[in-house]
């Protein structure tokens, strides 16, 4: 179906493995993982793949962020269970689309990044994100004895 192994697979530069994939999906957000496969895109001779993966992780975000919006109030689901079904979900994609590949790449004599260096990027992203997140609640948070 997939045609990825139609060409040698360069070995140099290093690359994110499907564990590093997950792991930064988990922590930081499906853009990070479609980040990270990108990269691996790039850096494996598949240009042209990385436009697809973009829109990929943009319409899972765009899936992720209203999912609360479209469920009722009275429903109850932990955000760990969507986090961790969505982490999932992406590190099966990521196996399906760039598993054959990376590990041709690995045979190849090619190196991978470190799992500490996704778990390092994507707890920055989790801090940007809660760095945002507290600013807009404080500028929206109405001062007391302020009327509009």
């Amino acid at each position: 179906m997939y045609e990825i192994l139609d060409a040698p697979v360069p070995t140099s530069g290093k690359c994110y493995n499907i564990r590093g994939i997950y792991i930064g999906c988990f922590l930081g957000s499906p853009l990070l993982a479609g980040y990270f496969m990108a990269h691996n895109y790039r850096l494996l001779g598949r240009p042209a793949l990385r436009g697809r993966t973009w829109l990929y992780a943009l319409l899972s975000t765009v899936v992720l962020l209203s999912i609360p919006m479209i469920l009722p109030a009275d429903i109850r689901i932990p955000n760990f269970l969507i986090t961790l079904t969505t982490a999932i979900g992406v590190r099966a994609f990521a196996e399906h689309r760039q598993g054959p590949l990376l590990r041709a790449h690995v045979l190849e004599g090619g190196t991978c990044y470190s799992n500490w260096r996704a778990l390092g990027i994507g707890l920055a992203v989790t801090a940007f994100f809660v760095g945002v997140l507290t600013l807009v609640n404080v500028y929206n948070t109405p001062s007391p004895g302020f009327e509009f």
